[in-house]
């Protein structure tokens, strides 16, 4: 089954093989942006190598985002004829890794205020315009454990430079971080402090 995303293959190892090398059964991953499940199904598939580890998917599933994004997401949304949410569970199902993954629908920014699991993987992968991203960062980046990983897709990309100006501006000289990783557009590093 194809999942749409833009995800690449190299990308897709990089994130299974970090969330695969975690050593601890009770690895919790939060994803925020989760689209039609390409990462989501990459993550889930990683976390079956961890007795409880916990895929959270953060989501409004209504084929919102940045301006670059929301013309594509709009335009796949009205080829599908089912709502986002139940086309991302059934792929899910189907690929049996939906008891993995819980649905936190909505927008990251609100989500937010409910949620407190301390995580050892943040996938910042939403809106990706400049403030959404830092929003998203500081928001959720105080939840990941010591020696856990904040991971950001879209880094450098052509369509957009919010992810790779957080990345730049909070992160690459920030003393909390450090191995920071860049493969194709998926930027990874480890939280120290």
């Amino acid at each position: 089954m194809k999942i749409e995303g833009w995800l690449s293959a190299c990308e897709a190892v990089a994130l299974y093989k970090l969330i695969h090398s975690i050593d601890n059964e009770n690895v919790t991953v939060c994803e925020i942006g989760s689209w039609l499940g390409k990462s989501s199904y990459v993550l889930a598939c990683a976390l079956n190598a961890h007795k409880n580890g916990k895929l959270f998917c953060v989501d409004p599933f209504n084929a919102a985002g940045d301006d670059t994004s929301k013309k594509i997401y709009q335009r796949t949304k009205k080829q599908i004829p089912t709502p986002l949410i139940e086309k991302f569970k059934k792929t899910m199902k189907e690929l049996g890794v939906l008891d993995k993954i819980e649905i936190l629908k909505g927008y990251s920014h609100k989500v937010i205020k409910n949620f407190n699991k301390p995580l050892d993987v943040l996938f910042i992968d939403g809106d990706h315009e400049y403030k959404a991203v830092l929003r998203d960062y500081k928001d959720w980046s105080k939840l990941i454990k010591k020696g856990g990983f904040i991971v950001f897709h879209d880094v450098g990309a052509a369509h957009t430079t919010g992810p790779k100006e957080v990345v730049e501006l909070e992160l690459v000289k920030n003393r909390n971080w450090t191995n920071h990783l860049l493969i194709d557009e998926l930027y990874i590093a480890k939280k120290i402090k």
